[in-house]
């Protein structure tokens, strides 16, 4: 009996000491919230963690459930200044808050990173279970931050990263700055790749460039970091296995066509597009049609071949998609000497359904 007495009692222990660290985890734990608009930590949380504590009365908040909340206390914090406290069951970190200061916010599938209007880091978080950011409050107490996370950084106006992932202050002219501004807003609206952007404007291939340089570009990229619309469109599945068709030998060899219906009728009337793609350059081929009947899309491919004739280039294959009106077709484009070829029931043509997002 004493000895079962004995090991229900380290068994009790046991259960009383995670409870107390579950206990101490939540009062230390933090939420970086996106919709806050004040720092507001528990009130254990607060007399343990901040200093220079004061009463105030009158105020309310809302947590993260809607609730009604009011705040009683605040105090003092040396990363994030001025921290409420009151009748909350989680500590909350406002970003909007931080922004507001001139600070930078990096986020991905695991970790966050905050950094101050100055580049030093102040804020690092993890995701959890529950899709938010929780950092310990015991970083922002004792200012202990490591400096060595690998991420996409970014810098600040007048500033760049070096090789060692630190922000640092670069000594640009009011000119290069305002330069490198106008070559950020002509890459986030071409949307072109830095080194294209760089090489047509060396080379005075854009017009209203306002005589900006590959230079300029360089700066802009330095101090505003890479275009994140950009980074997020080349994010793509795995790719298909690649064709194993036998390329065409040579422009207007082989064209791939497809039906684009368009949402709005045009000026000319017209209610489709008869698309063509060649199979070589990449060349696109547009014709308006009124209707997707046979007669419409026999005359859309004749003036998409003399099109093309004019050009030099003399078409033998189409490769169409496994529609009734482009069977139909089969013998129009087998008398005036080209190839009909047809992708299996079920299968899409691939070459032109790819350049069809180009297009929309």
């Amino acid at each position: 009996m004493d000895r079962a007495e004995g090991i229900r009692g380290d068994i009790v222990d046991v259960m009383m000491g995670r409870m107390d660290c579950e206990l101490e985890k939540e009062v230390s734990t933090a939420y970086i919230d996106s919709c806050a608009g004040d720092h507001v930590w528990r009130m254990d949380s607060g007399i343990k963690y901040l200093k220079d504590i004061k009463q105030q009365n009158g105020r309310y908040v809302r947590g993260i459930t809607g609730d009604k909340k009011r705040l009683t206390h605040n105090g003092m914090n040396e990363v994030l200044g001025r921290v409420n406290m009151g009748e909350v069951t989680t500590n909350l970190i406002s970003l909007p808050q931080m922004l507001n200061k001139g600070g930078k916010f990096y986020g991905d599938d695991k970790k966050c990173i905050i950094w101050d209007m100055q580049g030093k880091v102040c804020i690092k978080g993890k995701r959890e279970g529950k899709g938010m950011y929780c950092c310990d409050i015991n970083q922002l107490v004792q200012n202990k931050i490591s400096y060595d996370d690998n991420v996409d950084l970014m810098a600040w106006e007048g500033q760049v990263i070096d090789e060692d992932g630190v922000i640092r202050t670069k000594h640009l002219s009011g000119e290069e700055i305002s330069r490198a501004k106008e070559a950020r807003n002509m890459h986030l609206a071409l949307h072109v790749s830095e080194e294209k952007l760089k090489i047509g404007l060396d080379n005075g291939c854009y017009e209203n460039s306002k005589g900006l340089s590959g230079k300029d570009v360089s700066n802009a990229i330095n101090m505003f970091g890479k275009c994140r619309a950009c980074l997020e469109a080349n994010m793509k599945r795995p790719s298909k296995d690649v064709s194993r068709s036998i390329p065409a030998p040579k422009i207007g060899y082989r064209l791939a066509v497809d039906i684009l219906i368009l949402k709005h009728v045009s000026l000319g009337g017209n209610l489709y597009v008869l698309f063509g793609v060649d199979d070589k350059c990449g060349c696109i081929f547009l014709n308006g049609m009124k209707s997707k009947l046979l007669d419409n899309i026999k005359e859309a491919l004749k003036s998409m071949v003399i099109e093309i004739f004019s050009y030099g280039h003399v078409v033998k294959e189409i490769l169409f998609d496994n529609e009734a009106v482009f069977n139909a077709a089969r013998d129009y484009v087998r008398e005036r000497g080209i190839q009909p070829f047809y992708t299996p029931s079920g299968l899409h043509n691939n070459l032109s359904e790819r350049y069809t997002q180009t297009v929309i």
